[in-house]
């Protein structure tokens, strides 16, 4: 029931092209091939600055979430995808919320190949992995997620670390985005095991 209930909400807010998009992009899901496409940043040269309304914000650990944007949370997505998503700080992941004035409008996650142990493919214990990013439907098609992360490249990392983030396969338009925002082909590999998810 919490499925159609979300659809209702972003038919309501967003309008049926939305509801169309996302039960295409699950069909695409079941069927498709699953697999993932390593991206590397190289750089880029056509940042876009970050809208004055968003701000972001990194999280070490559960208990730096203010209680409003857990709230936010869980209100978003539900308690039982918040407290999975969640339980990434116990793997020592960074939670980035993403704020348009105080509303939760997205996230990033991310994770050092120190902490993550293994992934697609080797990296320095130093380089970071974005991942599960997320937008609220009303703000999607505005480059929230590539600017919040273009701007944490820019002000938050050091030279020396590289960061790399995956899209499956199916996932053509996000592949196509990314690799316009500066992101490069690293190569193409199957899921991995469920033990070895960030």
């Amino acid at each position: 029931m919490d499925k159609v209930k979300k659809l209702w909400k972003v038919l309501t807010q967003s309008g049926g092209l939305a509801v169309y998009k996302i039960l295409k992009n699950r069909l695409q899901r079941q069927l498709m091939k699953r697999e993932h496409i390593v991206l590397k940043y190289h750089q880029n040269t056509n940042t876009r600055a970050l809208n004055t309304e968003i701000t972001y914000k990194s999280y070490a650990i559960l208990e730096e979430v203010p209680a409003s944007t857990k709230q936010q949370l869980y209100s978003l997505s539900g308690t039982k995808n918040v407290n999975e998503m969640l339980s990434l700080f116990e793997k020592k992941a960074v939670f980035w919320a993403i704020y348009q004035q105080e509303s939760v409008v997205g996230y990033w996650w991310s994770i050092s190949m120190e902490d993550l142990k293994q992934w697609y493919i080797p990296l320095n214990k130093q380089d970071l992995v974005f991942f599960a990013a997320w937008v609220a439907p009303v703000c999607r098609g505005q480059t929230i997620a590539p600017s919040v992360l273009f701007a944490i490249i820019n002000t938050q990392l050091s030279a020396e670390v590289s960061v790399y983030l995956d899209v499956e396969t199916w996932n053509e338009s996000g592949i196509k985005a990314w690799k316009k925002a500066g992101f490069i082909d690293v190569g193409i590999y199957p899921p991995l095991p469920e033990a070895q998810k960030a």
